[in-house]
């Protein structure tokens, strides 16, 4: 009777411990799946948002342009008429109104901040991508995983996104240089 119990002893504290690994690896598939989403989410997130204020300040300089055509035009007419100056000889010394260039800058600043932002959620999601393809490989785990039906997502889902210039060079082995205009 007493080897009876310690055999079903035995043999119920490797039953528990096949289901303890069975639960910890179901825990920590489900919890490596959330943070890919999460990150997923947050890289569109980022990429939406960037895109919004590019789009938005880019037409800043279209306002600001027409803005300052409206008040030459005003400044002109207020001093000389509707017609202009009809004089035969007028000396003026007028100061020429000054460009702005700090609206490119700006621009330039959130393209770069935005593009900055962008890469770094991508590089978080490529590494939690990568660690949740290698702990899943890892014995027993990768055996445990593959009964409960893991991975339960698509692991392509999650890769970067790439411009087709850069997904032609990879194909090509070949880069071209960039053409800014």
């Amino acid at each position: 009777m007493k080897a009876f119990a310690i055999v079903g002893s035995i043999f119920g504290a490797l039953i528990l411990a096949v289901v303890m690994m069975f639960i910890s690896a179901n825990n920590w598939a489900v919890k490596q799946e959330a943070k890919l989403d999460g990150l997923d989410q947050n890289r569109q997130s980022i990429l939406a948002t960037y895109e919004q204020k590019v789009m938005t300040a880019v037409q800043v300089p279209d306002m600001y342009r027409d803005d300052l055509t409206k008040v030459i035009r005003e400044t002109v007419q207020g001093r000389y008429g509707q017609e202009g100056s009809k004089a035969v000889f007028q000396a003026i010394t007028e100061a020429n109104i000054q460009f702005d260039s700090g609206l490119y800058r700006k621009i330039q600043d959130l393209i770069e901040i935005g593009r900055n932002d962008y890469q770094q959620a991508q590089t978080e999601l490529t590494d939690a991508s990568a660690a949740y393809k290698a702990g899943s490989g890892v014995f027993p785990r990768n055996v445990v995983l593959g009964i409960l039906g893991y991975p339960k997502v698509n692991l392509d889902d999650y890769k970067p996104v790439l411009t087709d210039r850069v997904t032609d060079a990879f194909k090509t082995k070949k880069e071209a240089p960039l053409k800014l205009r």
